[in-house]
């Protein structure tokens, strides 16, 4: 018996099925497609959208619950870190009593003799109370709670409160009752990383607040100026580069930290640059006459008070 014929190179036996070649899709389908998956990645970034905001809340919910938790240990705490004396008081008038306890404390726990005042420039927010925290004057307390005062109450806080020192009856009840027509009492906690409590006590006529909380902090100390450092004189005349330019000046302070404050012949006279003495040289001219350079203005996004700044590390001077 003859074997079957092999089909030739190219060619299919008839019974063998066709292959099915792909279809391609037109323009409009494409656009259709695109379309669906814009669609699907709005709404999958609204769902991520929508899972940030509750992981937010629910930050802000324990949060909550543990301030709860810390003023219900604080209230729960017993009552020997509080002197006997402050215990006792006007038990028909317990705002009159709180009030007193209060500023008793504060007489006994201030350092009045190292006060400090600058400007805080911070603002909180208690409940329903906006506190604007700017010039004002501040007492070391405890630990690291201080009594931050506006400056003009400064004089009548302070004056109260040494007297309290002087007279342990100061804060008589009769004085107490005469307080709470003054001052409101609020005590609460930030809703923040804030570690204590915080209270405001508010004078009812000024509507001025003063804090007693771990916060403002303080400045630091000034910077230690030297008369010479790395050969450079207070009273030297010198050359700063400010924006690849250099300006002839004359060197008005120095810092121990190797900044030089500058006062520049193109500037008034209240206008100082601050330069590290890399940026510094000697006149290349002493008699020339000083450059004329229209337009120059200080402006410091850090100080904000007419400074111009010079790093080493930013390459030049920036005004």
């Amino acid at each position: 018996m003859a074997a079957p014929a092999r089909p030739r190179a190219g060619t299919f036996p008839q019974d063998a099925p066709a292959r099915a070649r792909p279809r391609a899709c037109s323009y409009d389908e494409l656009e259709d497609q695109l379309e669906e998956l814009q669609l699907d990645h709005e709404e999958i970034t609204n769902d991520l959208v929508d899972i940030q905001a509750e992981i937010r809340a629910a930050k802000i919910e324990a949060q909550e619950l543990r301030m709860r938790l810390q003023t219900t240990e604080r209230k729960n705490a017993p009552a020997a870190k509080v002197p006997d004396q402050m215990q006792t008081g006007a038990a028909g008038n317990p705002r009159a009593e709180e009030l007193r306890r209060i500023f008793q404390w504060l007489a006994d726990k201030a350092v009045l003799e190292e006060p400090r005042a600058f400007n805080a420039n911070s603002d909180l927010i208690m409940g329903s109370q906006q506190v604007h925290l700017r010039n004002i004057v501040q007492w070391r307390l405890t630990g690291d709670l201080r009594l931050s005062v506006p400056e003009e109450l400064a004089a009548e806080i302070s004056n109260m409160l040494s007297a309290a020192k002087a007279d342990g009856k100061f804060f008589s009840e009769a004085k107490a009752t005469s307080i709470i027509n003054e001052w409101v009492l609020t005590t609460s906690e930030l809703l923040s990383e804030t570690p204590t409590g915080v209270t405001l006590l508010t004078h009812s006529v000024s509507q001025r607040s003063c804090l007693v909380a771990n916060f403002p902090p303080p400045p630091g100390p000034p910077p230690r100026q030297v008369e010479t450092l790395d050969g450079v004189t207070v009273g030297d005349r010198v050359e700063v580069n400010f924006k690849e330019q250099w300006f002839t000046g004359t060197v008005k302070g120095i810092e121990e930290s190797g900044v030089a404050a500058i006062h520049c012949d193109v500037d008034p006279p209240e206008v100082m640059l601050k330069a590290s003495l890399h940026f510094l040289r000697k006149p290349s001219n002493n008699n020339s006459p000083p450059q004329e350079q229209a337009g120059i203005q200080a402006e410091s996004p850090q100080q904000q008070e007419q400074e111009k700044n010079a790093f080493p590390d930013a390459g030049q001077a920036s005004l």
